[in-house]
C-alpha cells in the first residue's frame, strides 16, 4: 500500500475506536434512561452520525471478537473484557458488522439487544447470538459459532426422539461430581382436603383426556387390524384402498394436531413396508407410494393451518411434531419449509429448521427448489439451514446463491460458506474475482485470518498468472499477504522473483510497486529462516524500491 493508503487506514482505524466508545455509552444510557430521554436519544444520533461519517469511505464495519478485546483491520481497538467484547465471545460471536445505510430505528432495536443480553449469566435463557439472527437486521451481519445449535441445528439424536440426556446434553466434564439427593426431596407433605376435591373445569378437561385415549385407542387397534389385513391382501387394488383408507386417518390425525398418534402410524407402516420388502416386491412398491404421498403437499398442506395450534403447543407436543418427520420422505420440506417465514414461537421454529436440515441431508433437490421462490424471508432462513450441511452441491448451491437480488440473502449464503469446511476454499476461492468489491474484500480478509492449509498452490497459480490493474493494488497486497500467511518454502522462489525483479523499473516509472511491497510482505508474513535471509538481503539492496519494499513490509508487521 502507498503512503496515503496508511494514513487512509489509520483515520478508519480512529473512526472505529470512536464508534466503539460511543456504542457503549449508548448501551449504558439505554440502561440509565427511558427510550425518549434527551441523553438516551442524543448517544443515539451521535452514533448514527459517526457511522455517517464512516460509510463516506466505506461500504462497511467489521470487528472481529476476542474475549478481552476487539480486533478491527488487524488492530486491536479496545480492550473491554468486562462489556462489550466479553458478551459477544460469551455468546459465540466471533465478527460482528455494520453496513453502509444503517438509521437510528435500527441502531436503538441493536442497543436494546446489547443492553438486554449484557448482564446476563452464561448459563441464562437465550443468547444475544439469537437475539440477532431473531431481529433480522438488514444493515448488521455477524458470525456466530455453533450457531445452528442455538438456532436450529440438525440434531440427529432429538429427531430420533431421543430423550435430551442421551442427545449430548449430559456433563462431560472429568471433575464433576453430581450433588447428592436431598432425602427431604422425596418426603411426603401434608396435604389439605382441598387438594382432592376437583373442579367443573378439571371434570371437563378429565373427560376430554379420557375421550382422547380411547380414540387414540380404538385408531391403533384398527391400525393393528388393518396391517393384518394387508399382510395377507393379494389384490392390489383392495391393497391400494386400504392404504388410503390409513393415509386419510393420517391426515386427520395431523389436522387434530395428534402428532405423537401420527408417530405411532408411520412408524407402524415403515415397519411393514420393512416386511414386505423381502416378501413382496408389488406391496414394497405400493408402500413406497404410501411414503411418498403422504409426504406431499395433499397431506401434509394442512400443518399451515394447524400452525397456530402448533405455536402454543407445549414442549412434548413439538418434539412428537419433529419425530413424526423422521419416517417421512424429503419432498416434505415443499410444504413444511413456508412455515417458516410466519412462526413465532421459537422452539418450533427450531424444530422446524431440525427438521428441514435432517431432510435436506438426505436429499437437497427439494429445498434448492424453493431457493427460486420470490419470499426473501423464507429463502433468508434456508439459507441459513444450509449453511448448518456440508457437502459439494451445498457449496455450489450457496455459491448460487451469492448472486441473489436480495443483498441480506447474498451475506447469509457468503457467511455460510465463509463458516463451512475445507472443502468450501475452492469455491470461496472463485469469489477473489467477484464485481463486488465489498465481497472481494470480506473473502480475501477471511482467507487470511482463516489460514486454510491447502490453498498455497491456488494463491500462488492465481499471484503468478493473474494481470493485475493499479486500481486493484489494495486486492493484490491481500493477495499477497494469504500467500505469506498459508505459504511455505514451496512459494519462495516467486516471492523471490518478484521482489528483486527488475529493480531499476522504478528510474524509469514504470514499475508496478504494489506487487514487490506485497512480495516483501508476504515474506514478512511467512516469518521463517528462509524469508527472513531474502528479506535481509532486500535490506541491503543497492536500489531503493527494493529497500522501501523490505522497509515497509516490516513496519506494516511491527
Amino acid at each position: 500500500m502507498t503512503e496515503q493508503d496508511d494514513i487512509a487506514e489509520n483515520k478508519e482505524i480512529a473512526a472505529a475506536e470512536k464508534i466503539i466508545s460511543a456504542l457503549l455509552i449508548a448501551v449504558k444510557n439505554s440502561a440509565l434512561y427511558p427510550e425518549h430521554h434527551e441523553s438516551y436519544l442524543k448517544s443515539v444520533e451521535k452514533l448514527r452520525a459517526l457511522f455517517a461519517e464512516f460509510f463516506k469511505g466505506s461500504e462497511y464495519l467489521r470487528w472481529y471478537v476476542e474475549k478481552d478485546h476487539l480486533i478491527f483491520k488487524g488492530q486491536v481497538i479496545r480492550h473491554d473484557g468486562e462489556n462489550l467484547s466479553s458478551v459477544l465471545f460469551r455468546d459465540g460471536i466471533r465478527w460482528i458488522e455494520i453496513r453502509k445505510g444503517i438509521e437510528s430505528d435500527e441502531i436503538t432495536g441493536f442497543l436494546k439487544i446489547l443492553k438486554e443480553y449484557r448482564m446476563l449469566s452464561d448459563n441464562a435463557d437465550g443468547d444475544l447470538a439469537t437475539a440477532l439472527w431473531e431481529a433480522n437486521f438488514p444493515h448488521i451481519m455477524y458470525e456466530a459459532e455453533d450457531a445452528f445449535r442455538d438456532a436450529g441445528s440438525v440434531d440427529a439424536a432429538m429427531l430420533m426422539g431421543m430423550p435430551e440426556t442421551t442427545a449430548g446434553k449430559e456433563n462431560h466434564d472429568p471433575e464433576y461430581v453430581p450433588a447428592p439427593e436431598d432425602p427431604l426431596r422425596y418426603a411426603p407433605l401434608p396435604l389439605s382436603s382441598d387438594v382432592w376435591q376437583i373442579s367443573p373445569q378439571e371434570t371437563l378437561e378429565l373427560q376430554r383426556m379420557v375421550i382422547k385415549e380411547e380414540n387414540d385407542d380404538k385408531t391403533k387397534d384398527v391400525l393393528d387390524i388393518l396391517l393384518i389385513i394387508l399382510k395377507e391382501q393379494h389384490n392390489e387394488q383392495e391393497f391400494s384402498n386400504i392404504l388410503d383408507f390409513i393415509k386419510d386417518e393420517f391426515r386427520q390425525s395431523l389436522i387434530q394436531g395428534e402428532f405423537e398418534l401420527a408417530h405411532l402410524m408411520l412408524g407402524r407402516m415403515q415397519e411393514f413396508k420393512r416386511v414386505c420388502q423381502s416378501e413382496s416386491q408389488s406391496k414394497a412398491s405400493l408402500l413406497q407410494n404410501f411414503f411418498m404421498s403422504v409426504s406431499g403437499a395433499e397431506v401434509l398442506g394442512v400443518l399451515y393451518k394447524v400452525r397456530p395450534a402448533l405455536e402454543i403447543a407445549n414442549p412434548e407436543r413439538i418434539r412428537s411434531f419433529r419425530k413424526m418427520f423422521n419416517f417421512l420422505r424429503p419432498e416434505a420440506t415443499i410444504s413444511l419449509a413456508p412455515m417458516l417465514a410466519v412462526i413465532k414461537n421459537p422452539q418450533l421454529r427450531r424444530a422446524v429448521m431440525e427438521i428441514i436440515g435432517a431432510l435436506a441431508s438426505k436429499d437437497i433437490r427439494p429445498l434448492e427448489k424453493l431457493l427460486e421462490s420470490p419470499e426473501e424471508e423464507l429463502v433468508h432462513r434456508l439459507v441459513f439451514i444450509m449453511g448448518k450441511l456440508k457437502g459439494k452441491k451445498i457449496g455450489e448451491l450457496l455459491l448460487k446463491m451469492i448472486g441473489h437480488p436480495s443483498e441480506a440473502i447474498r451475506r447469509e449464503a457468503l457467511n455460510s460458506l465463509m463458516s463451512g469446511d475445507n472443502e468450501s476454499v475452492s469455491l470461496l476461492f472463485t469469489l477473489l474475482d467477484n464485481d463486488s468489491e465489498m465481497i472481494r474484500e470480506m473473502v480475501s480478509e477471511h482467507l487470511y485470518r482463516k489460514k486454510y492449509p491447502d490453498i498455497e498452490d491456488q494463491i500462488l497459480d492465481y499471484l503468478e498468472h493473474r494481470r493485475f490493474r493499479y486500481k486493484e493494488r489494495k486486492h493484490i497486497s491481500a493477495c499477497y499477504k494469504i500467500l505469506g500467511r498459508s505459504g511455505s518454502s514451496k512459494s519462495l522462489a516467486f516471492l523471490e522473483k518478484v521482489l528483486f525483479d527488475k529493480p531499476w523499473a522504478s528510474l524509469l516509472g514504470i514499475e508496478n510497486a504494489f506487487e514487490r511491497d506485497g512480495a516483501a510482505a508476504a515474506l514478512a508474513e511467512m516469518g521463517t529462516e528462509e524469508a527472513g535471509s531474502l528479506l535481509a538481503r532486500a535490506s541491503r539492496h543497492p536500489f531503493p524500491s527494493v529497500r522501501r519494499a523490505y522497509k515497509k513490509a516490516t513496519e506494516d508487521i511491527l
